[in-house]
């Protein structure tokens, strides 16, 4: 959580004492990146990233690991055939030129 107002007001964000790290990256990538002409390849991973998390949290969501843990559980490894898919789906990713989606 960052309650620091001198930062928050430093990247502009809206009023309000406090922020999570999360949505101050939402706020930089809507207000600063999003729609620039000169970096139109960035639109979409930023989108992804945002709105979907990192790629680490994506690969525990996409093997079904995080279901646990949100709900306060232990997570278990997830199984060998998840992470067969998963590699998979990586490798597809790295040969399309695409984004690990959750």
């Amino acid at each position: 959580m960052v309650e620091d107002r001198a930062l928050l007001e430093a990247f502009g964000y809206p009023e309000g004492g406090r922020a999570r790290l999360a949505e101050l990256w939402q706020h930089l990538v809507e207000e600063l990146l999003v729609g620039d002409p000169l970096y139109p390849e960035w639109e979409e991973p930023l989108r992804v990233i945002t709105r979907e998390g990192c790629l680490a949290r994506r690969m525990v969501q996409w093997t079904g690991a995080a279901g646990a843990t949100e709900a306060g559980a232990e997570a278990g490894p997830p199984s060998p055939n998840a992470l067969r898919d998963l590699a998979g789906a990586l490798a597809d990713c790295l040969a399309t030129g695409s984004l690990l989606r959750s």
